[in-house]
Order: structure tokens, then C-alpha cells, then sequence
């Protein structure tokens, strides 16, 4: 079963001041290519709606709601009840933030298998870091070895290799769906390039089962990826307040 995401009377924002507010809005994800990007102008309101769709946030009024397993249940949360997001978050979601978040006193390799031995994967360290080695091993381009960088720490590692790193310590549970707020934001377009495709190579590996949803102001990351839709984020600025857009891709380019 293919992840997709039912949003239905959303509020969002911080405190009680409302950043986004939309009425229905939904997505299966396989149909757009496995991904599904949020655009729009700084403070539209992008970040907040990724952080409530990915559980991380809770929302103001409404409902989330996604379905991912093979029977086709369905998971959702309220303002009134999180209980499930915190589930779907251990167990089928992942995420990649803007700063290539790793923390500086592990190595690569220990982030890995700190992280899945909270979530419960694998039977022992010895079996971890195998699992840790693997995954590094396919965010490895031409001329680097899995074993070296799975024993650097982060402050010896090239921005390029951050964000590769940060995306493998991610991608390491196999989660379902994949969140990323401007996971390239900071990177030139070689090393932008070959993140994306990564994260490409990735989802289609899933054959229908994973999915990306990430904030991006570059529209030819959509192009790239290989997304149908894309979701706009667009602000009233005579109400102060955002809704969705939904958009079919154009075959341009160009930053928003």
C-alpha cells in the first residue's frame, strides 16, 4: 500500500496565532512519483505545515491522517490526541532537517546504531553496525569507502558529506515516508544534484512503498525527483493567513 496523506480542516501555526488553515487536502503518494513538495515564499508557513503533517507539531483544529500499511489502515491525530503521531514517528516516519542535523560526539556509525537501537532494530551491535555500514555504503559516491566515514565524526566531514551522512542515519530504519525541510538548501548544485538523486533512487527502490515529502524553494528539485504535483503554500496577505495550492509541474526551473 502506497503511504498517502488526508489533511481535512487543518489550522497550523505557534502558540494560538494561525499560520496555515485548509479545508481538504490529500495525496497518494505513489501517483505523484512518491513525493510530495511543499513550495512557497518565505514565512508562508511551509515549515509549519511539514512539522504538522510529520506528527512533530500538533495541530491547531482538524485532523492528519495517513495511511501506510499493506491492509490499508489508516492513522490519525488531532489538537485533541497525538498519541498516534508519536507511534507513526518511531515506526514509519524519518527525518532530514535543513541543518544536516548529526550529533558531534558520535561517529556516523554510532549515530546509526543509536538510533536503531531505540527504535528497537537489530539483535545486537555487531548486527547494528553492520546495518549502520550498509546504509552509509549507499550514500557513498565515487572515490569515498563506507568503513572510513562510518568511523568520522561529523566536524571532519565536507558539507556535501553532511547532508549524505545525515541522510543515511535517516534512511537507516527504512521508514515509510521521508521528511526534509530544505534538505539542500545549503549545498551547491553538484552536491544538491546528487542528494536528490539519492533520494530518488531510494523512493523508487521502495517500488510504491516509500515516499518524500519535503520544503523546497527550488522548482526544479520537483522536476528532478520526478513529482506530477506539487503543493504551494500561498499567503492572503490581506487575512495574514495561508492555504494550499495544488499545482501540476511545469518543466521549468528557477527558485520561488
Amino acid at each position: 500500500m502506497s503511504p498517502a496523506l488526508q489533511l481535512e480542516d487543518i489550522v497550523c501555526g505557534w502558540g494560538q496565532k494561525s499560520v496555515v488553515e485548509t479545508q481538504n487536502a490529500s495525496m497518494e503518494l505513489a501517483a505523484n512519483g512518491g513525493v510530495l513538495p511543499l513550495i512557497g515564499r518565505s514565512g508562508a508557513g511551509k515549515s509549519t505545515l511539514l512539522y504538522v503533517m510529520a506528527g512533530m507539531a500538533m495541530p491547531l483544529n482538524g485532523r492528519v491522517e495517513w495511511t501506510i500499511s499493506d491492509e490499508g489502515q489508516t492513522v490519525e491525530w488531532t489538537h485533541e490526541n497525538m498519541d498516534a503521531a508519536k507511534t507513526l514517528r518511531l515506526e514509519s516516519f524519518g527525518f532530514l532537517m535543513q541543518d544536516a542535523s548529526l550529533i558531534p560526539f558520535l561517529t556516523i556509525a554510532e549515530s546509526i546504531m543509536h538510533l536503531l537501537e531505540m527504535r528497537g532494530i537489530g539483535g545486537n551491535d555487531d548486527e547494528r553496525r553492520k546495518m549502520a555500514i550498509s546504509a552509509i555504503g549507499k550514500m557513498c559516491i565515487a572515490g569515498e569507502k563506507a568503513e572510513i566515514l562510518a568511523a568520522s565524526y561529523p566536524a571532519r566531514l565536507s558539507g556535501g558529506q553532511k547532508h549524505r551522512m545525515a541522510l543515511a542515519v535517516a534512511m537507516s530504519h527504512d521508514p515509510a515516508v521521508l521528511f526534509a525541510d530544505e534538505p539542500t538548501g545549503s549545498l551547491d548544485d553538484d552536491s544538491r544534484h546528487e542528494i536528490l538523486q539519492q533520494i530518488r533512487a531510494w523512493v523508487e527502490e521502495g517500488e510504491g512503498k516509500r515516499a518524500f515529502v519535503f520544503v523546497t524553494h527550488h522548482k526544479e528539485e520537483i522536476d528532478i525527483l520526478g513529482a506530477k504535483k506539487y503543493w504551494e503554500v500561498c499567503r492572503d496577505n490581506k487575512n495574514d493567513i495561508s492555504g494550499i495550492v495544488v499545482h501540476e509541474l511545469a518543466k521549468c526551473g528557477g527558485v520561488l
